[in-house]
Parts: structure tokens; sequence; C-alpha cells
């Protein structure tokens, strides 16, 4: 009689794939690639850097981990974007750490993506941030405006071509080596949940972003959030909190503070016409 086969680890069964890597001098960014490569993926490194030679890059067949890998191809101009992209599966801007390069970093790719119709690129994951939220208060919108930016071109561009987009939205980041139980979940039930630390170590949202890149299609044209019930760091803990309620105060303080400035510039023109 046969002996039955106990099924593949869940780790075989994930397809290898290539996986495009914007903004990776981010931690979170450069944890992403030395593990995806552990994985058994190929990275194609995707920077901003317009100043660079384009015509250079560098193989590396192992990471500091140890794990062989298939390719490791490093572009140093954002100017090949275009074509590096013909050969990309996914796609992974890691903007929580920088706005500004993240945003740059999704217009680039949207597009790339409306003028090359040969592109075989398929999903977008964007870290952004809580503070991109509709709901985050008037002066998190503003200091987080270009993710909130980023995300609106997604949305665009999953509506306009078949690109699927996931978005991340982690809390306070906490550089340390301290294990952290990060699970992703739908925004929308974070309500509901109890015990969170807010806060993510910056490896813990990597692994967390490879897990969901690696089991799509979950999470597909849908914001995620990322969180913890691990303490990372007691002072940090304190600090989140205090920038919660400054967000909710500001968020219901915004109106007003709004008319109040309307009444003073028209004060001030006023005040003005009267002198002239």
């Amino acid at each position: 009689m046969a002996t039955q086969q106990p099924p593949p680890s869940p780790s075989l069964q994930r397809q290898k794939q290539t996986i495009g890597v914007f903004e990776v001098v981010s931690k979170t960014g450069r944890h992403f690639v030395r593990r995806a490569l552990a994985n058994g993926h190929k990275v194609t490194l995707l920077p901003l850097d317009n100043s660079a030679d384009d015509s250079k890059g560098s193989n590396i067949s192992s990471n500091k981990d140890g794990a062989n890998a298939s390719e490791f191809v490093a572009h140093k101009a954002f100017s090949v974007a275009a074509s590096l992209l013909l050969d990309v599966d996914v796609a992974v801007v890691s903007g929580a750490e920088d706005h500004v390069a993240a945003s740059k970093a999704v217009a680039a790719l949207v597009a790339t993506i409306k003028a090359d119709e040969k592109a075989k690129l398929k999903h977008v994951f964007l870290v952004s941030a809580a503070g991109a939220k509709s709901d985050a208060g008037f002066f998190a919108r503003n200091l987080f405006a270009d993710l909130a930016q980023a995300e609106m071109s997604l949305h665009d561009l999953a509506a306009q071509k078949q690109i699927k987009f996931t978005i991340f939205r982690p809390p306070t980041l906490i550089d340390t080596e301290k294990s952290n139980d990060v699970f992703v979940f739908d925004e929308a039930a974070q309500k509901n949940l109890q015990g969170l630390s807010n806060q993510v170590s910056f490896t813990a949202l990597a692994d967390a972003v490879l897990e969901i890149v690696e089991t799509q299609p979950r999470f597909v044209n849908k914001v995620a959030a990322v969180n913890s019930k691990t303490v990372l760091d007691k002072s940090v803990s304190s600090g989140s909190d205090t920038r919660k309620a400054v967000y909710k105060v500001t968020a219901r303080a915004s109106p007003y503070i709004l008319i109040s400035l309307a009444i003073l510039v028209a004060g001030i023109v006023v005040a003005s016409k009267r002198r002239s």
C-alpha cells in the first residue's frame, strides 16, 4: 500500500517572480530586497537618480544572509525604468520613509505603464502611511500629501489599465532587531481590533509586504493595514498615542482654523484698502 506524501510547504508553493523595487535606500526597502533574494526571487532595482550612468549594473549571486539569488541587477538611473519594467512581474515602492521620492516613483511608473502596452507588470505594491488616509486630519493630510497623491494615482491606473495595486499603511516604524508579531489586515477592520501597539519594525514591515507579494491575490486593489500587539519602544508608544490625539483634535478643529484664517486675511485686505 502506497504511503501518502505530505503536501509541500507553503513557501515551496510560492511562484518565483521578478520584482522591481523602488527606493531601496530605505530601511524597509533594503530588508525587502535581502529577503526577496533569500526566497529565490529575481530583484531589479529602480532608483530615482537621473544623473547617474544608466548603462552600468551589478550582478550579485548571493546576499549577506548567504542565500543564493538568481540575479540581482542594480541599475543606476531611473531613465531606464521604462525598458526594465518590460520584464518585471510586480513593482514595490517603499514610500513610508521618503514621501516625495515615492510619489515621483509612482508617477513615473504610472506614466511608463500608460505609454507602453508591452510591459508585463501586473501588480504594484505601495508602502504608504496612516497619515495619507482621507480622515487623517488637515495637517496630517498636508504632511502626507505626496503619499496621498501616489495612492490616488494607483487607483486611477487600476481604473484605466488592468494593473492591480495593494497599498500598505503601517503605523510608527521602529528601528530595532526585536521580534514583532506583525499582521496585515483589512484597514476597515482596524477599529474593531484591540490591544494594537501601533508600532512595527522596519524589518517586520518588509517581511509582511513580501508575504503579501508572494501570496497574491490577497488585498487586490485594497488598502491593507499593518500592525502588531508587541510594544517595541515604550517611549515611542506614548508619542504615537499623542500624535493620534493631535490628529483627532486637528481634524475636528480644521474647519474653524480655516474660517479664522479667512477672517484674518479679509481683515488685512480691508485694512490695507482703508490705508490706501
